[in-house]
């Protein structure tokens, strides 16, 4: 705060007191009082309306899809040895599809059902990123790391620092989904989330959609998933990993979209903790973004897998680090 600012609050106190020490000195005579009151008021609302037209809440919205590529025979996610060279391979622990049941069960279903249990599956994975993500504090720091030895992925550092923070259990996960079965067995070693002090954790589960919303006094955030639509075949995703036409027939991809909406508080737009609110919510956009958006990944790999498929002569290194424009040395 300035001095300028800090000598108006003062002015500003100092004649409110003397005003008030005024009026009840002479609370007598109405005339008086009433003429105090509407001056007050006036003043006060013309300051509430300045308030209100300067206050502007900011917002936020990312949009991107994420494909699931899934085994038309076994209607099992993309298993492959090969899968650690492209951008789709599934994340969620293998042990939930191992399970005979569950094979049978993904067999035996209609499309529409199966749609449904794919956006499950997803729906378990965003929620369990987070979970990972959050587990120790919410005041997380993403800092990203190009590797050469870390193909395709870059590397991530989280860090985190100490702040008063609520934990949401992973039992109270269960409880407000009790349609979505892989939701049922808890997270190893991460079973609860912490938020910042007073913030609520919902979920609207509709047949075709997903959506999660973390809500407080500062934010309120909006994390929707929702089935777009599927097809045959890998593209040229089965050339990369050098498949035959036949194998990359057998594979069924399913699209869905991201919708990350937040709305921060404007009657606390300038508060003190503002900023680390927004830079919460910010931060776990962007790393859904990074973890979940396929064409973004996509983009990455296919760069990747082009050098690995033509890697660079030792001539054409030196003719990218001299750069077409440099001038040649003086003689």
């Amino acid at each position: 705060m300035t001095i300028l600012k800090l000598f108006l609050l003062v002015v500003l106190i100092v004649s409110v007191g003397c005003s008030i020490y005024l009026i009840a000195m002479n609370r007598a005579s109405d005339q008086l009082v009433s003429t105090a009151l509407s001056a007050g008021a006036t003043g006060a609302f013309g300051t509430l309306l300045v308030l209100i037209f300067s206050l502007k809440g900011d917002s936020l919205k990312l949009e991107f899809p994420s494909v699931m590529l899934v085994n038309r025979n076994t209607r099992l996610p993309f298993q492959e040895p090969a899968q650690t060279l492209h951008p789709y391979a599934f994340r969620v622990n293998t042990f939930y599809f191992v399970q005979e049941g569950l094979k049978k069960r993904l067999l035996g279903l209609e499309n529409e059902q199966r749609d449904e249990t794919y956006l499950n599956i997803l729906h378990r994975e965003v929620i369990e990123d987070l979970f990972l993500t959050y587990c120790v504090g919410w005041k997380v720091d993403f800092s990203d790391y190009n590797l050469p030895q870390e193909f395709p992925e870059s590397q991530r550092r989280i860090s985190i620092h100490k702040a008063p923070s609520a934990s949401f259990q992973w039992a109270g996960v269960i409880e407000r989904n009790p349609s979505n079965p892989f939701l049922q067995i808890a997270p190893v070693g991460f079973a609860d989330m912490k938020l910042p002090p007073k913030t609520q954790l919902a979920f609207t589960n509709l047949s075709a959609s997903r959506t999660i919303v973390l809500k407080n006094r500062f934010v309120e955030a909006t994390i929707r998933v929702w089935f777009g639509r599927s097809g045959h075949g890998l593209g040229p995703l089965g050339r990369f990993l050098k498949l035959d036409e036949k194998t990359a027939d057998d594979y069924v991809s399913y699209t869905f979209y991201f919708e990350l909406e937040a709305s921060f508080n404007a009657t606390r737009a300038n508060h003190p903790e503002m900023e680390n609110y927004k830079k919460w919510i910010t931060g776990m956009f962007n790393h859904l973004e990074r973890e979940f958006n396929s064409q973004k990944r996509w983009e990455t790999t296919s760069r990747e897998l082009l050098l690995l498929e033509r890697p660079l002569q030792f001539e054409e290194i030196k003719s990218v680090n001299r750069g077409p424009f440099q001038s040649a040395a003086p003689k």
